[in-house]
């Protein structure tokens, strides 16, 4: 959905939104409103292109020059992080992210890894008992729900006896 607005009192916008996209599915539509808002449907396609072309009218000024502006339109999905027992910034269980089609999902890095106390993340995984890893490489085609795998952190304790070897 596109807004097109303008501030003057009494200014007509004259549009026409036209799927541009091969072969188009949208009709043309117009407008003869002010705001202009209008939709850019992707119907069943994966993506559109909408060309938009707009001028301003009105009582008592010169009507404007004829714009035109270009809109490419993409289906995308959610990709859900779920930290599966630690918890992202806030202390939220999940993050989700819009991903276009046929695109690739970022690892969460930074401010949007998890964490969990004593723990160190291991991968991603497509289901919460964490037995198939997800392939950032793959690109994605529908909603995708990922869980974090935990590792306990491992420690090394020494003992330094301050000069004893040993004994009682």
């Amino acid at each position: 959905q596109i807004t097109i607005a303008h501030g003057l009192p009494g200014t007509e916008i004259h549009c026409t939104v036209t799927d541009i996209s091969s072969p188009p599915t949208v009709p043309q539509a117009q407008y003869t409103v002010n705001p202009v808002i209008a939709e850019l449907p992707l119907n069943s396609a994966l993506e559109k292109l909408y060309k938009v072309e707009y001028h301003t009218e009105g009582t008592g000024y010169t009507p404007s020059l004829p714009t035109t502006k270009y809109y490419k339109v993409l289906k995308c999905y959610d990709v859900t992080f779920n930290a599966n027992g630690g918890a992202f910034s806030g202390g939220l269980p999940q993050y989700t992210v819009r991903v276009p089609h046929g695109t690739v999902a970022s690892v969460p890095s930074g401010t949007n890894e998890p964490s969990k106390t004593g723990y160190h993340i291991a991968g991603w995984y497509t289901e919460a008992a964490c037995t198939t890893p997800w392939n950032f490489a793959m690109q994605i085609t529908e909603d995708k729900q990922l869980y974090a795998k935990w590792t306990a952190n491992t420690y090394i304790v020494s003992f330094n006896g301050n000069g004893d070897t040993g004994g009682a």
